[in-house]
Protein backbone atom coordinates (compact mmCIF):
# COMPACT_ATOMS: atom_id res chain seq x y z
CA UNK A 1 0.00 0.00 0.00
CA UNK A 2 1.24 3.33 -1.00
CA UNK A 3 0.68 5.84 1.31
CA UNK A 4 0.00 9.32 -0.01
CA UNK A 5 -0.37 13.05 1.69
CA UNK A 6 -1.84 15.20 -0.24
CA UNK A 7 -1.11 19.00 -0.19
CA UNK A 8 -2.76 22.04 -2.05
CA UNK A 9 -3.95 25.43 -0.53
CA UNK A 10 -7.30 25.06 -3.23
CA UNK A 11 -10.29 22.91 -1.75
CA UNK A 12 -10.56 21.89 -5.48
CA UNK A 13 -7.62 20.33 -6.23
CA UNK A 14 -7.24 18.58 -2.62
CA UNK A 15 -10.44 17.00 -4.05
CA UNK A 16 -9.69 16.35 -7.14
CA UNK A 17 -6.72 14.54 -6.21
CA UNK A 18 -7.88 12.42 -3.68
CA UNK A 19 -10.58 10.94 -5.90
CA UNK A 20 -8.28 10.01 -8.51
CA UNK A 21 -6.14 8.40 -5.81
CA UNK A 22 -8.63 6.63 -3.74
CA UNK A 23 -10.25 4.98 -6.62
CA UNK A 24 -6.96 3.09 -6.71
CA UNK A 25 -6.56 0.01 -4.14
CA UNK A 26 -2.92 0.08 -3.85
CA UNK A 27 -2.71 4.05 -2.75
CA UNK A 28 -4.16 5.27 0.73
CA UNK A 29 -4.49 8.89 1.10
CA UNK A 30 -3.43 9.50 4.61
CA UNK A 31 -4.17 13.17 5.27
CA UNK A 32 -4.70 16.55 3.19
CA UNK A 33 -2.67 19.50 4.15
CA UNK A 34 -3.44 23.47 2.72
CA UNK A 35 -0.58 25.04 3.80
CA UNK A 36 3.71 24.01 3.75
CA UNK A 37 3.40 24.57 7.37
CA UNK A 38 0.55 22.22 7.96
CA UNK A 39 2.32 20.04 5.16
CA UNK A 40 5.46 19.51 7.33
CA UNK A 41 3.39 19.05 10.63
CA UNK A 42 1.31 15.45 9.20
CA UNK A 43 4.40 14.42 7.02
CA UNK A 44 6.35 14.13 10.26
CA UNK A 45 3.13 12.44 12.21
CA UNK A 46 2.03 10.08 9.48
CA UNK A 47 5.14 9.66 7.62
CA UNK A 48 3.68 9.15 3.92
CA UNK A 49 5.43 7.24 1.40
CA UNK A 50 4.94 9.91 -1.04
CA UNK A 51 3.96 13.51 -0.57
CA UNK A 52 2.00 15.47 -3.98
CA UNK A 53 3.07 18.89 -2.98
CA UNK A 54 1.34 22.17 -3.79
CA UNK A 55 4.48 24.59 -5.34
CA UNK A 56 2.50 28.00 -4.38
CA UNK A 57 0.55 28.69 -1.19
CA UNK A 58 1.19 30.79 1.88
CA UNK A 59 3.61 32.44 -0.34
CA UNK A 60 5.61 31.40 -3.35
CA UNK A 61 8.07 29.35 -2.05
CA UNK A 62 5.65 27.70 0.55
CA UNK A 63 5.81 23.57 -1.60
CA UNK A 64 9.80 24.61 -1.73
CA UNK A 65 10.36 25.06 1.87
CA UNK A 66 8.07 22.60 2.94
CA UNK A 67 9.93 19.79 0.67
CA UNK A 68 12.90 20.62 1.72
CA UNK A 69 11.99 20.58 5.44
CA UNK A 70 10.23 17.47 4.80
CA UNK A 71 13.22 15.33 2.58
CA UNK A 72 15.84 16.47 5.43
CA UNK A 73 14.00 14.59 8.21
CA UNK A 74 12.52 11.99 6.21
CA UNK A 75 14.50 10.73 3.68
CA UNK A 76 12.36 7.98 2.80
CA UNK A 77 9.59 9.99 1.56
CA UNK A 78 9.25 11.07 -1.81
CA UNK A 79 8.43 14.65 -3.20
CA UNK A 80 6.29 15.01 -6.30
CA UNK A 81 5.43 18.58 -6.82
CA UNK A 82 2.34 19.86 -8.23
CA UNK A 83 2.25 23.00 -10.57
CA UNK A 84 -0.05 25.04 -13.06
CA UNK A 85 2.08 25.67 -15.22
CA UNK A 86 5.41 23.54 -16.68
CA UNK A 87 8.18 26.29 -16.20
CA UNK A 88 12.02 25.19 -16.15
CA UNK A 89 12.59 27.04 -13.07
CA UNK A 90 9.58 25.61 -10.64
CA UNK A 91 10.74 22.14 -12.62
CA UNK A 92 14.67 22.83 -11.49
CA UNK A 93 13.87 24.25 -8.36
CA UNK A 94 11.99 20.88 -7.64
CA UNK A 95 14.66 18.65 -8.40
CA UNK A 96 17.35 20.75 -7.09
CA UNK A 97 15.50 20.36 -3.03
CA UNK A 98 14.91 16.50 -3.81
CA UNK A 99 11.61 15.92 -5.54
CA UNK A 100 12.04 12.76 -7.55
CA UNK A 101 9.10 14.03 -10.18
CA UNK A 102 7.02 17.19 -11.04
CA UNK A 103 2.99 16.97 -11.76
CA UNK A 104 0.71 19.53 -13.36
CA UNK A 105 -2.46 19.87 -11.88
CA UNK A 106 -4.32 19.51 -14.89
CA UNK A 107 -2.61 15.65 -15.57
CA UNK A 108 -5.01 13.00 -16.52
CA UNK A 109 -6.33 10.36 -13.51
CA UNK A 110 -3.73 7.72 -15.39
CA UNK A 111 -0.77 10.41 -15.22
CA UNK A 112 -1.37 10.89 -12.03
CA UNK A 113 -1.71 7.30 -10.60
CA UNK A 114 1.56 6.40 -12.73
CA UNK A 115 3.69 9.64 -10.84
CA UNK A 116 2.61 8.26 -7.36
CA UNK A 117 3.59 4.61 -7.89
CA UNK A 118 7.12 5.43 -9.98
CA UNK A 119 7.62 8.11 -7.41
CA UNK A 120 7.29 4.86 -4.49
CA UNK A 121 10.15 3.25 -6.29
CA UNK A 122 12.31 5.98 -6.89
CA UNK A 123 11.53 6.63 -10.35
CA UNK A 124 10.06 9.53 -12.58
CA UNK A 125 7.31 10.23 -15.14
CA UNK A 126 10.66 12.12 -16.75
CA UNK A 127 12.41 9.44 -17.66
CA UNK A 128 12.94 6.62 -15.22
CA UNK A 129 16.72 6.03 -17.01
CA UNK A 130 17.86 9.60 -16.20
CA UNK A 131 15.68 11.22 -13.21
CA UNK A 132 17.86 9.78 -10.16
CA UNK A 133 21.05 11.08 -12.11
CA UNK A 134 19.63 14.40 -13.04
CA UNK A 135 18.58 14.81 -9.55
CA UNK A 136 22.12 14.02 -8.03
CA UNK A 137 23.71 16.77 -10.65
CA UNK A 138 21.35 19.07 -9.19
CA UNK A 139 22.18 18.64 -5.48
CA UNK A 140 25.61 18.75 -6.22
CA UNK A 141 25.36 21.86 -8.60
CA UNK A 142 28.39 20.13 -10.52
CA UNK A 143 27.47 22.40 -13.40
CA UNK A 144 26.29 26.02 -13.85
CA UNK A 145 22.41 26.56 -13.48
CA UNK A 146 21.59 27.74 -16.97
CA UNK A 147 23.91 24.53 -17.86
CA UNK A 148 21.94 22.06 -15.72
CA UNK A 149 18.36 23.43 -16.74
CA UNK A 150 19.27 23.41 -20.28
CA UNK A 151 19.89 19.70 -19.70
CA UNK A 152 16.79 19.03 -18.21
CA UNK A 153 14.84 20.46 -21.26
CA UNK A 154 16.88 18.45 -23.65
CA UNK A 155 15.90 15.01 -21.68
CA UNK A 156 12.21 15.77 -20.86
CA UNK A 157 11.52 16.54 -24.82
CA UNK A 158 14.11 14.18 -26.55
CA UNK A 159 13.71 10.34 -26.56
CA UNK A 160 16.44 7.82 -26.02
CA UNK A 161 17.31 7.64 -29.84
CA UNK A 162 17.29 10.97 -30.38
CA UNK A 163 19.74 11.76 -27.26
CA UNK A 164 21.87 9.22 -28.40
CA UNK A 165 22.28 10.77 -32.12
CA UNK A 166 22.34 14.11 -30.44
CA UNK A 167 25.37 13.15 -28.52
CA UNK A 168 26.91 11.63 -32.24
CA UNK A 169 26.47 15.04 -33.57
CA UNK A 170 28.05 16.40 -30.19
CA UNK A 171 30.81 14.07 -30.98
CA UNK A 172 30.89 15.60 -34.64
CA UNK A 173 29.69 12.19 -36.53
CA UNK A 174 28.10 12.64 -39.51
CA UNK A 175 24.90 11.53 -40.83
CA UNK A 176 26.57 8.47 -42.94
CA UNK A 177 28.81 7.45 -39.96
CA UNK A 178 25.62 7.81 -37.46
CA UNK A 179 23.80 5.39 -39.79
CA UNK A 180 26.37 3.13 -39.76
CA UNK A 181 27.06 2.88 -35.80
CA UNK A 182 23.49 3.18 -35.59
CA UNK A 183 22.39 0.19 -38.23
CA UNK A 184 19.66 2.31 -39.42
CA UNK A 185 19.00 3.91 -42.61
CA UNK A 186 20.44 7.62 -43.27
CA UNK A 187 16.80 8.44 -44.00
CA UNK A 188 15.77 7.45 -40.68
CA UNK A 189 19.26 9.26 -39.03
CA UNK A 190 17.60 12.26 -41.18
CA UNK A 191 14.40 11.93 -39.77
CA UNK A 192 15.44 11.44 -35.91
CA UNK A 193 17.36 14.75 -36.08
CA UNK A 194 14.54 16.78 -37.76
CA UNK A 195 12.53 15.35 -34.83
CA UNK A 196 15.08 16.94 -32.16
CA UNK A 197 15.66 20.05 -34.49
CA UNK A 198 11.55 20.74 -33.86
CA UNK A 199 11.71 19.65 -30.62
CA UNK A 200 14.37 21.91 -29.61
CA UNK A 201 12.98 25.22 -31.69
CA UNK A 202 16.70 25.03 -33.69
CA UNK A 203 17.49 25.72 -36.96
CA UNK A 204 20.61 23.28 -37.92
CA UNK A 205 22.00 20.58 -35.76
CA UNK A 206 25.18 22.85 -35.71
CA UNK A 207 23.37 25.12 -33.45
CA UNK A 208 22.35 22.99 -30.84
CA UNK A 209 25.83 21.59 -30.86
CA UNK A 210 27.15 24.66 -30.62
CA UNK A 211 24.76 26.01 -27.51
CA UNK A 212 26.04 22.41 -25.85
CA UNK A 213 29.89 23.06 -25.75
CA UNK A 214 29.79 26.93 -24.86
CA UNK A 215 27.48 26.01 -21.90
CA UNK A 216 30.12 23.17 -21.63
CA UNK A 217 26.57 20.97 -21.16
CA UNK A 218 27.86 18.05 -22.84
CA UNK A 219 29.67 16.17 -20.31
CA UNK A 220 26.41 16.53 -18.03
CA UNK A 221 24.09 15.19 -20.99
CA UNK A 222 26.58 12.26 -21.16
CA UNK A 223 26.57 11.63 -17.91
CA UNK A 224 22.54 11.88 -17.01
CA UNK A 225 22.41 9.21 -20.15
CA UNK A 226 24.42 6.47 -19.37
CA UNK A 227 22.59 6.44 -15.97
Amino acid sequence: MIRVLIVDDMETFRERFREVLSSDPAIEVVGTASSGEEAVAIAFKQRPDVVLMDVIMENDRAGITAAMQICAALSSVKIIMSTVLEDDETVFNAFQIGAVDYLLKNAQPEEILSAIKLAFIDQSTLSPLIAKKLRKEFVNLRGSQESIKLILHIVRVLTQVELDILLLLCDGRSRNEISHIRCIELSTVKTHIGSILKKLEMKTSSDIVKILKNSQSIDLLRQSIRF
